[in-house]
This record gives C-alpha cells, sequence and structure tokens, in this order.
C-alpha cells in the first residue's frame, strides 16, 4: 500500500488536530480490513477550498481497457478538512469495502455517465451561472466578487492597474522612438465582469498619456469582450465616459480568433483576469509509468434529493427532468424567479463527483485542445520522473493558441490566474476544482502553457501577484520571441 501525505501542517493548524488522532485510527483500520491493501493507494489532502466537489473519503476505481474495474486495484483519497477522527475508521473501511465490491451505489443519483472531466456537467453549470449572473445577484442581494479573497477580483487592485498601464506606456515610447505606434492603439480586454477593471484601466490611461504629453489614449481603441452579450450590456453602463473608444464584441472565450480575426497582428495589449481557471478542464495522472485519464461523474446524495423534492414539490422520479430543464430554460422555468434560483444554489452546493482512472492507449496521439496534443505533454515530462497527477487546462491552452495570433509583434499578452509554475506543486497539494457560490475554479497548469507557447515561437514569463499580501494570483505574461 502506498501512503501519501500532503500539507500535514495545514491540519494542526486548522483544526487543531493532532496527526496521531488521523492516523492511530488509519492504522487500526488497516490492520483490521478484511481486505488485501497491497495495491490500494491512500492519499491523504487537506482541500483548502471551503467547498468543493469532495466526499471527506473519496474511493477511486482504475478501470481496463473495456472500462471494467481492476480487482484489487484503487485509490482512496481523503480530505483532512473534513475528517472527523473519531468516525475515520468506520468511513475508511466503508471506502475500502466500495472498492473491493464495485457496483454502483444506491445512496446517489447520477446526474451523468462516466466521462473526461471536461466533458462533464459541472462546466455547463459553471457556464449557466455567467449565463444567469444577473439573476443570481438579484435573488442574494450581492455582487458575486464578496465571493473572491478580499472580496474584489485582483485584476482591479488599483497599484497593479497604474503599473500594469505604465509598463504599456514604456512600451509605447519605445515604438515612438522609432516611429512604430500604429495610428490606432488596440488593446483587448477578454472577460469583462461588471466593467469595472474596464474602467479603471482607461481611466488610468488616460491620466498616464495626458500627463506624459502623450496622444496615445486619443488612438485608444479598447475591445471588450465575454461569451454573453448579456454581461457586456451590464458592463457598458460603467465605461461610458470613454464609450467612443470601446468596442463591446460577444466572444468565445475558448477561441477568441473566430470572433476577433479582424485583429490579427494588431492587439498591442490583451489581458486578462480569473478566466482560464473556469475553462473546462481534464485531468491525467502518471502512476508506474503509466497514463491515465481522470473521468467524472456528478451525483447527488438521496438525502439531499429528498430534501429538494419535499421543499420545491418535486416528485423524486421527476428530479432529474426538472434539473435539466433548469439548465436549458433558466431560473425563470420555476413559477417564481427566486424559487429557481434557491433550487439550483442547493443542489449545486450538494453536488459531489466521482471519479476513475482510464488507461490512456497511447499518449502521444491523446487530444488536449487545437494544435496540441499528448506529445505535448511528453516532452513536458521529460524531466519530470515519477508519479504525478495534473491538469490539462483543456480550456486554457485552447483560449491561448487562439488568441497569441491576435498579438502584433511587439505585442504583450497577460494573465492573471493562479497558475502553478512548477508540476511538483501538483504533488504537494489539492489544485481544485473549487466550488464558489454557483461557479468553480482550477489551477491552471502553466508550465504547459509554457511549454506549449515555447513551440509557437512565444516567450512566457511567471510573476508572483505582489499587490494583495496571501494572494495566490500569479501574472503570465507572454511575448513573440525575437
Amino acid at each position: 500500500m502506498l501512503v501519501r501525505l500532503n500539507q500535514p501542517g495545514q491540519l494542526l493548524a486548522k483544526r487543531q488536530t493532532s496527526l496521531a488522532q488521523v492516523l492511530g485510527p488509519f492504522a487500526e483500520a488497516v490492520e483490521s480490513s478484511p481486505y488485501d491493501l497491497k495495491n490500494t493507494r491512500v492519499l491523504f489532502d487537506w482541500v483548502q477550498y471551503k467547498h468543493s466537489f469532495r466526499d471527506t473519503f473519496q474511493p477511486r476505481r482504475f478501470v481496463d481497457d473495456w472500462g471494467k474495474p481492476r480487482a484489487g486495484q484503487g485509490e482512496i483519497a481523503i480530505d483532512l478538512r473534513q475528517v472527523e477522527p473519531e468516525c475515520f475508521a468506520d468511513a475508511f473501511l466503508a471506502a475500502v469495502r466500495t472498492l473491493a465490491e464495485p457496483g454502483e451505489n444506491e445512496s446517489r443519483l447520477y446526474l451523468e455517465e462516466f466521462r473526461p472531466g471536461a466533458e462533464s456537467v459541472i462546466w455547463a453549470w459553471n457556464l449557466f451561472f455567467w449565463q444567469h449572473l444577473v439573476q443570481w445577484e438579484q435573488t442574494f442581494s450581492g455582487d458575486y466578487t464578496n465571493a473572491l479573497p478580499g472580496g474584489e477580483s485582483d485584476g482591479m487592485n488599483p497599484d497593479y492597474v497604474h503599473d500594469q498601464v505604465s509598463n504599456f506606456v514604456v512600451q509605447l515610447d519605445e515604438l515612438a522612438k522609432h516611429n512604430l505606434v500604429p495610428d490606432e492603439i488596440f488593446v483587448l480586454e477578454m472577460g469583462v465582469g461588471n466593467g469595472l477593471q474596464s474602467k479603471r484601466w482607461m481611466d488610468e490611461f488616460r491620466k498616464q498619456s495626458k500627463d506624459g504629453g502623450k496622444p496615445y489614449y486619443d488612438r485608444l481603441r479598447y475591445i471588450m469582450s465575454d461569451f454573453s452579450q448579456h454581461i457586456l450590456d451590464h458592463a457598458r453602463p460603467r465605461v461610458l465616459e470613454h464609450i467612443d473608444k470601446v468596442s463591446l464584441i460577444p466572444m468565445n472565450a475558448l477561441d477568441p480568433e473566430s470572433a476577433l480575426g479582424f485583429l490579427r497582428y494588431k492587439v498591442l495589449y490583451a489581458h486578462l483576469c480569473n478566466v482560464y481557471d473556469n475553462l473546462p478542464c481534464t485531468e491525467i495522472a502518471r502512476f508506474d509509468g503509466r497514463f491515465y485519464e481522470v473521468e467524472l461523474r456528478a451525483y447527488l446524495e438521496q438525502a439531499l434529493v429528498a430534501g429538494l423534492c419535499e421543499e420545491f414539490s418535486i416528485q423524486p422520479a421527476d428530479l432529474p427532468r426538472e434539473i435539466e430543464r433548469l439548465l436549458r430554460i433558466g431560473p425563470d422555468y420555476f413559477p417564481s424567479l427566486e424559487a429557481g434560483v434557491n433550487f439550483w444554489a442547493q443542489f449545486w452546493r450538494g453536488m459531489r463527483l466521482e471519479e476513475r482512472y482510464v488507461p490512456i492507449p497511447d499518449l502521444a496521439s491523446y487530444p488536449i485542445a487545437d494544435r496540441t496534443t499528448g506529445e505535448d505533454i511528453m516532452g513536458l515530462l521529460e524531466e519530470f520522473p515519477g508519479d504525478v497527477r495534473f491538469h490539462l487546462s483543456n480550456g486554457a491552452v485552447k483560449s491561448f493558441v487562439h488568441t497569441i495570433p491576435l498579438l502584433h509583434p511587439k505585442g504583450l499578452f497577460e494573465v492573471q490566474d493562479i497558475f502553478t509554475t512548477s508540476l511538483d506543486q501538483y504533488r504537494h497539494s489539492f489544485r481544485g476544482p473549487g466550488k464558489f457560490d454557483g461557479s468553480l475554479a482550477n489551477w491552471v497548469n502553466g508550465p504547459l502553457l509554457r511549454h506549449v507557447a515555447g513551440r509557437h515561437g512565444f516567450n512566457v514569463e511567471f510573476t508572483p501577484f505582489r499587490y494583495r499580501k496571501g494572494s495566490q494570483t500569479v501574472i503570465l505574461t507572454t511575448s513573440m520571441k525575437e
């Protein structure tokens, strides 16, 4: 049996619980197990998110090429944040029994079949949140940014915005020395939220242009883009004083090139904040030299099902259909908007994920995203031996490779997000998905993006976000290689 312990200090700091209180019952449970555990992996995690899709004990089966569970092989992931030491032994043995006796769990209502993570229904619901953000905020009388650390996106930090604009002005000054500043200075923002970030950026750019006696603001063409026209309409009032400089363009974040192809080689500065962590993602793992895809299956516990059905007067047999209709039609499908949003919030809060490991027969041909395959993973892992599980960040990679063609040869592309900067970080702590009010977030595989960028002729650098104490944000900066 292989046992891995991640972030043990967190258990002491956050729960006031000694490791002995957990590891003692663990040893007793292993000794009393009637099943052979020699091929079982046990992973102790401390899940930093207050809410996630994880149960306290999560059995994960390994399946063969035909989808049949492999006898005696599995993994049990344990979230130390949720553990109650006095219940540990019984819960652990129940997880062991689940691995040893494959079959459907009758205490769960499954919302989908097993599938790669990027195809899971959780991403449809994540998109649903952004489509119906206004209804959510109306119902709960709050701004979604209140759920973020510090109550505001790091992209709106005034000191960061000042430095961001200052660096861009220096870039323009360098071009001006050679009379290369275009007549139109295109700046692209993807994922505009409520529009406040756009306003702060343009306010600062206007100020620095005016203070420096430079004509840059007069030439500005600021593109605000988002997948939803509704979000763009909601953000528009924030930028009215700059509106003659602004174009608001609906765009699929997974393929900016399709809607913004007219900007090819023209964008001098592109930026986005907390978009990549919100795009569909699959995970893969390498154990004992073999690669596996992590497949997901969303479910609700029957206890939650009973409560939802009673509160919202739904027959249990009709619940899956009601959930599907809500996703297809929206919260207005219910007799009242408030009822629809509250139903949505409750079942989202209770949604969990089962996981299993499916072998990848040929990693080289494994598809990740457009213009990216498993060959990129093989290149990335050449000097990184051993077992590891990590995000493919499929949506982020796809978005990235469809954004860099828009850049001017001297253009910069800046992304603020929760990037890993080394694959080794995946070995030491849980990296998502974490669950927020109605939405979710994953850490983004920075080394993979850097590898893909290099193959396309671009440099990538990572810089810690120094403008908020304790921030997990990292700034990725992309520029064309000389």
